[in-house]
Formats: structure tokens, sequence, C-alpha cells
């Protein structure tokens, strides 16, 4: 199998290394979900994504790629064969996506809205400041928090009033 001579036309985001996790709607068929990684695209411009040399699914087969890489994303496919890149590393050639759905990370936190007093206490040219403001959301990351003035200081302190 040759390499193309031109990058097909394919979404910007998706590039020469994205990792996927491709999962099939017959299991049976196909196997179990497993880890790939886009390493080239062949003449007729599919996707050639590293497999596993025992791993054959039949042509035609449906699979469903997700990106495991910062720009989170999946499309719907069908694999079109399997060959071997240069000779040597098995890859599964998978049909070009028209377009990519973006898809939404799981949250390990979630974010809640509040209004509560607080009182916001830093270091500034060698002086304490100690300011009020109000925070109007908090999650397991952090706070969002409304002062008059912006601290000129890397780090805070925060005090929060809980109400009667």
């Amino acid at each position: 199998m040759k390499p193309a001579s031109r990058t097909p036309d394919l979404p910007k985001t998706l590039k020469i290394g994205t990792r996927f996790l491709l999962s099939f709607e017959d299991p049976d068929a196909a196997g179990p979900p497993y880890h790939g990684r886009l390493q080239d695209w062949s003449a007729d411009g599919c996707l050639c994504i590293d497999a596993p040399s025992h791993f054959q699914p039949q042509r035609g087969a449906q699979v469903t790629l997700q990106s495991l890489d910062p720009m989170h994303y999946s499309f719907s496919s069908e694999v079109m064969g399997y060959n071997r890149l240069k000779g040597r590393l098995p890859v599964l050639l998978v049909k070009p996506p028209r377009r990519l759905e973006a898809q939404s990370r799981p949250r390990s936190a979630y974010r809640i809205s509040a209004c509560l007093r607080a009182e916001a206490k830093w270091a500034e040219e060698g002086k304490k400041i100690s300011a009020p403001g109000v925070v109007a959301n908090l999650s397991g990351g952090g706070a969002q928090l409304f002062l008059r003035r912006k601290p000129a200081a890397n780090q805070l302190c925060m005090e929060l009033s809980l109400p009667q």
C-alpha cells in the first residue's frame, strides 16, 4: 500500500497521530472496543488506523471512532478493508468522515449558582489588602468572585459569609 500523494479532504482537526477509541456495532463480528491511532491515509483516501494483527473485521462493518485527544469528537464510518502500512504495520482502512460531531467531555465537577458575600484578601506591594466581594457560582475547580477592582496578586484568600 502506498501512502497518498496528497491529503484527502478531511476536517482540519483530523490529523496524523490522532488517537481514537474504536467501537463496533456488532461486537461479536468485529471484537471489543480498542485504542488506535491514525497512522496515514491510503491512496484512495481511507484512514489508516493501526490495529492488532489478529484483528480483521469484515469489510462494511460499522464502526464509531471517538477521539481521545484534547479536541473531543466522534464520527461513524465503515471498515473498507485491512492492510499493512509500509509492508509491516497492520492497519484498518476506514472510510473518512464527511463531518465530525463535537462531544462534550464528562465533567468531574459541576458548577452551581450562588450569591454569597465574600471577603477577599491578598498581598499587594508588601501591604495586606482586604475587599468585599460576591461569589456568583461555585464548582470543584473554583469560584466566580466579583470585586470592585482586580487584585494585583497571583493568589488571594477568600472568606465566605454563609446566609443565616
